[in-house]
């Protein structure tokens, strides 16, 4: 797509910038200076610092390769450079003496990939503030891995003073790789101990492939003056080598036996045995003078399959603490128990009752609840079981697309619910565009996840290829399962469940779709659905028991009944026939097909996963009461709003009320005017009365002075860009690209579909196209467009569109009449001229008999025309194709598109793009999409707006803004949050401002009678003097020097310094709330008027509601550490709070 002139900021990507992370003190301006001295000064384009990170960008990409090589030095420092688009993993280090050097360990790190960042030694995170110098035996750093899919398992065996010590290193958990636990590695395994004895020695192949190295030094002497290992020759290094690679690898025979397993925690591949040699050199004898000789033992964890006797402690279980919502902590303490009960109960076949047991509590579905059909039952699991079921879903996830056809979207990685829905949607709109005959059976199953039998369950996973012990594991989850039922809040009698999937369970979804895959595979096989003129056909639509059948005619129906009762014999399956729904579209001008079980055709349209489909007035339905349900429940806050702060309200808007819009306007699109009306009683909800701050401002992110209250059109036009980004960039089995692609190839009579995307879209002719397309294209042209990198797939290059402001578009003023003639005669995209024109492009005359020319030289003009627009190693590709070297293939990914949201010259502070700029199309996602969207759609608002009314009041810099999220940090509350965000808006009812619209009101201060602005009120009044002064001297106590900045606009601060500042935010958010509540007193005419009591006052309740609650809880130490800083409030003397003198 055409776009305006890009500069040479534009035209940056994420691929031209570095990130550094430099010693401390270390600026920015240092950083670039150091990173000028290599690429050249005027090489840099633009710094910044990112957190302790600092990001340049580079003019060129090779000159961010060249420095990332190279590395800088900062200040007398190696300092590593990574680029941006390959971010690093954190690797962690345990078990690690702490005599040990981190040069050794870098020495040693450095042969598995690239080092980033300095080795850091881990605090043991004390308590006390006397031992906050100690660390623990961990230690981290980052690497870029030589594959961004490799995961580093690893550990160092070092031999000091004659005592060995293993060092662990892991991208992931820290875990022995035979057993699963931590603390040990697999050659210590004290299960495999026994068998590492018994087994004979010897090398194998197998045992080779891992990856060890030596260091011998010269402490390592015998008595007669030799190595213990390493020796002097190189037929002793090989024997050394030998006999290590032995003791770390065990047996061949039984490592080759565990990796034939199914289900392997597959991290990466092993280095390939000779890769590494035993190698003893001066230098590495020179490095450590302690260490004797380094093993390091590089294996993949494996789940066996010749015993199923555990859970083993795999990657997913390691993130346990995560699942279910405990802290590490408890992890350290739980979880060697855990997963003793999970290792006994796999072992003998039977979970502990209270595993077994689940509690069922019933959701109404639709129908007439007086009848039991018509609730959904749901199984409350115990955690332990579900942590087992997690750790299990996550291996079986890996594996479900192989397993399950596209056509499923239920619990499958990458698809969604709006694959399905979409599917329908687009089919409805080409059958009756092409005038097809087609019947929609909706399927619905009674009690889909209740009435499967478990022994299908396990024949069937069987017959897709899983492992006995992956089966057998997820049978000891049903086996001897009871259920009791919640009613009226009691619980029945315990009872038996011998068939059905427990809904609830994390492995639920993904076993139902399994279950239901053989009929859904035989329907497939069985009937025609939908097949249309491109080899598009189209049987089934599921989303778990959520069948959707086309058929079209009587004898798809015959067979869908058939398969529908013979799958019922097998697996137990009862279709609710008097539930399905049939949509028949068509004319059907021999009649329409039977039904079974008395069901009747509907014509207009039908509901499918929550969503009508259908004509104008079935979609419609959609929206019907959205409005007073919106507005009904805003209501029911009423009674609490006033108490809500704008983060409740916002949070209440977005999560609670605006959230159930989003499934249906992803798929269809709403009445004209309904997103307007409802996003004016969301706006209403969230202010008390006067609408104080533009509602644009609102709808800015929490960091840029915002609220984060949701925009209804930019969510929507959100999900039209997620549709496109999906249709250009998603999976090749994407279930419904080659329908939607049959939609846009109508769009302007041009025949295309997804290099419509490549041109100005502004440009096409969208007459006839559905809205929900029309709404593509609008969103589309919101942005401008930009190629990220040059054509390197022939299949798209042969696509390039020739018109409407795409890549190779010449017409103009120099070839009028050009676009005409190219859509007469359907020559829209370059392979239609290469067809015609030759490999070299040199057939004039061909040419200008396809576009109807006379003047061959004029057609020589336009052919020379477009060979400029192209490079010569596209003129290569083209050449190689006419001439067969080459071919193309059609599952290329899509050209490389950058976005940047179209402001239209429109600029100011709240306009900053802040990065958004050529934001790659696969990559963006929806957060950011939605980011870039407020300010589009707000541009003409948000225009030459300020971020802070005080920003000419102190005259800031460019660079100086409001620290906004400062603002709302705790220990201040989310009401003195908000006044601080009011005061930088000035939307606080000063007399200056309410004299305007009540001229009752005088616009003097009620304290001193001078005029009383937003600045006067909070800043130059003489009643603020005593206060300032004691804010003065409390900074003062912390070390820090107090302004008038800092007081207004907020502090910010590093984790280093993360406690004092807070305590300074807090004063400051307490001194502005003492100030709004002493002025309002003084207009009330009630007491506490006087500012400085009233601000000792707030401080000292918080502090002392805050002991008391810490007491009570025993956690004395946490509280000294949060509000005993410096002794600014307070002390504990013998568990009694004394506060300082200056709060007395």
């Amino acid at each position: 797509m055409a776009g305006p002139r890009q500069t040479k900021f534009e035209q940056l990507s994420r691929r031209h910038g570095i990130k550094l992370a430099p010693v401390m003190n270390c600026s920015v301006e240092d950083c670039s200076l150091a990173v000028g001295e290599i690429v050249g000064f005027d090489s840099i384009m633009s710094a910044s610092r990112m957190n302790s990170a600092v990001v340049i960008f580079l003019d060129t990409i090779e000159k961010v390769n060249s420095v990332v090589q190279s590395g800088v030095v900062i200040q007398d420092t190696f300092t590593p450079v990574m680029p941006l688009v390959q971010p690093a993993k954190k690797i962690t280090l345990s078990n690690v003496p702490p005599f040990i050097k981190d040069e050794l360990l870098v020495n040693e790190f450095s042969r598995h990939g690239k080092i980033v960042s300095q080795m850091k030694k881990i605090p043991l995170g004390c308590k006390s503030p006397l031992l906050k110098h100690v660390v623990c035996f961990r230690r981290q750093l980052h690497m870029m891995l030589k594959s961004d899919t490799d995961e580093l398992n690893v550990s160092f065996k070092f031999r000091v003073d004659g005592f060995d010590y293993v060092v662990f290193a892991s991208s992931d958990t820290m875990r022995c790789y035979g057993c699963g636990l931590e603390g040990h590695v697999r050659r210590a395994c004290p299960e495999r101990e026994k068998e590492i004895l018994d087994s004979e020695p010897g090398p194998s192949s197998e045992t080779v492939r891992h990856s060890t190295r030596v260091i011998a030094t010269d402490d390592d002497d015998d008595d007669d003056g030799g190595n213990v290992v390493g020796g002097n020759t190189e037929t002793e290094r090989k024997e050394a080598n030998t006999v290590l690679i032995e003791v770390a690898g065990g047996n061949s025979e039984k490592r080759e036996e565990e990796t034939n397993t199914v289900f392997t925690d597959s991290a990466g591949e092993n280095s390939e045995s000779g890769e590494k040699e035993t190698a003893v050199t001066a230098e590495s004898i020179m490095e450590e003078e302690m260490v004797t000789d380094i093993v390091c033992d590089e294996t993949l964890f494996k789940i066996p399959n010749t015993k199923r006797k555990r859970v083993r402690k795999s990657a997913e279980v390691a993130k346990i603490s995560r699942l279910t919502k405990m802290e590490s902590e408890f992890w350290v303490v739980l979880g060697e128990d855990l997963l003793a009960v999970l290792n006994e109960s796999l072992s003998v076949g039977s979970l502990p009752l209270s595993c077994r047991r689940a509690v069922i509590t019933l959701i109404p579905k639709k129908g007439d609840l007086q009848e039991i059909k018509n609730w959904r039952p749901v199984s409350l699991l115990c955690s332990d079981l579900k942590v087992l079921s997690k750790t299990l879903a996550n291996r079986l996830r890996k594996v479900m697309g192989q397993v399950i056809h596209f056509d499923q979207t239920y619990c499958m990685p990458g698809r969604s619910i709006i694959d399905n829905v979409s599917l329908i949607r687009d089919i409805l709109s080409v059958s009756s565009l092409l005038g097809v005959n087609l019947g929609f059976i909706s399927i619905d199953q009674q009690k889909a996840f209740d009435r499967v039998e478990h022994q299908y369950l396990w024949d069937t996973l069987e017959a897709f290829g899983f492992s006995s012990d992956f089966i057998g594991m997820i049978k000891v989850l049903y086996q001897d399962t009871e259920s009791l039922l919640k009613i009226n809040g009691g619980l029945s009698a315990p009872f038996k469940v011998s068939r059905g999937i427990r809904q609830g369970c994390a492995l639920s979804g993904m076993l139902y779709s399994l279950a239901i895959e053989p009929m859904l595979n035989r329907l497939r096989t069985m009937i025609n659905g939908l097949i249309l003129h491109n080899d598009v056909q189209h049987q089934i639509s599921a989303y778990a028991d959520d069948v959707m059948v086309m058929v079209n005619g009587q004898e798809d129906i015959n067979k869908l009944v058939s398969v529908i009762n013979d799958f019922g014999i097998i697996s137990a399956a009862k279709v609710n026939w008097e539930k399905s729904e049939a949509l028949a579209v068509g004319k059907w001008e021999g009649g329409l097909p039977k039904l079974p079980s008395g069901m009747i055709w509907k014509k207009e349209g039908f509901k499918y996963l929550g969503v009508y489909l259908g004509d104008l007035n079935t979609q419609q339905k959609n929206w019907e009461g959205v409005f007073e349900k919106i507005e009904g429940k805003l209501k029911k806050w009423k009674w609490l709003h006033s108490q809500l702060s704008f983060r409740g309200r916002v949070l209440i808007v977005n999560n609670l009320v605006a959230s159930t819009l989003w499934h249906k306007l992803s798929c269809v699109d709403p009445p004209v005017g309904l997103l307007s009306r409802l996003q004016t009683i969301l706006v209403n909800f969230f202010w008390d009365s006067l609408h104080w701050v533009p509602q644009s401002v609102l709808f800015l992110p929490k960091e840029e002075g915002g609220q984060g209250l949701v925009h209804l059109p930019s969510r929507h036009a959100t999900f039209r860009l997620q549709f496109i980004q999906k249709f250009l960039t998603g999976p090749v089995d994407l279930v419904w690209r080659k329908v939607a692609k049959i939609i846009l190839h109508t769009v302007d009579g041009l025949g295309l579909d997804a290099a419509l995307f490549l041109m100005d879209v502004k440009q096409l002719r969208l007459a006839g196209l559905s809205q929900f397309y029309c709404g593509l294209f609008k969103v589309w042209g919101l942005f401008n467009v930009c190629r990220m990198e040059e054509t390197n797939s022939l299949y798209w290059l042969l696509q390039e569109p020739l018109i409407k402001g795409a890549r190779m578009d010449i017409a103009g003023g120099n070839v009028p009449g050009l676009v005409r003639r190219l859509c007469a005669t359907k020559s829209v995209t370059l392979r239609h001229i290469i067809d015609v024109a030759g490999p070299e492009l040199s057939d004039i005359n061909a040419v200008a008999s396809l576009l109807g020319q006379k003047s061959a030289r004029h057609t020589s003009v336009i052919v020379e025309m477009w060979k400029t627009k192209l490079t010569k190693e596209e003129l290569s590709m083209i050449k190689n194709f006419k001439i067969g070297r080459t071919t193309f293939d059609v599952r290329d990914p899509f050209p490389k598109l950058g976005i940047t949201p179209d402001l239209k010259e429109l600029s100011g502070r709240l306009l900053d793009l802040n990065g958004l700029q050529n934001l790659e199309l696969n990559e963006v996602g929806g957060k950011v999409m939605y980011k870039c969207l407020v300010k589009v759609l707000n541009k003409v608002t948000l225009n030459g707006r300020i971020d802070t009314v005080w920003r000419d009041k102190f005259g800031l810099k460019e660079e100086i803004k409001p620290l906004w999220r400062v603002l709302y940090k705790p220990p201040l509350v989310k009401r003195s949050g908000d006044l601080q965000w009011r005061i930088l808006h000035g939307a606080v009812a000063v007399n200056a401002f309410i004299s305007v619209i009540n001229p009752n009101v005088d616009d003097k201060c009620v304290f001193c009678g001078f005029r009383e602005t937003i600045f006067h009120c909070f800043l130059e009044c003489k009643r603020l003097h005593a206060l300032f002064n004691l804010l003065v001297l409390l900074c003062g106590k912390c070390g820090e020097k107090f302004t008038s900045e800092i007081f207004i606009l907020g502090a910010g601060y590093n984790q280093r310094q993360k406690i004092k500042w807070q305590l300074i935010n807090f004063l400051f958010g307490q001194a502005k709330l003492a100030v709004y509540k002493t002025r309002r007193n003084r207009i009330e005419n009630r007491c506490g008027q006087e500012i400085t009591s009233l601000f000792k006052a707030l401080v000292k309740s918080r502090i002392v509601v805050e002991f008391k609650y810490y007491k009570a809880m025993n956690d004395i130490e946490t509280f000294k550490l949060q509000w005993c800083y410096n002794s600014i409030f307070c002390k504990v003397m013998e568990e009694d709070l004394i506060f300082d003198l200056i709060w007395i």
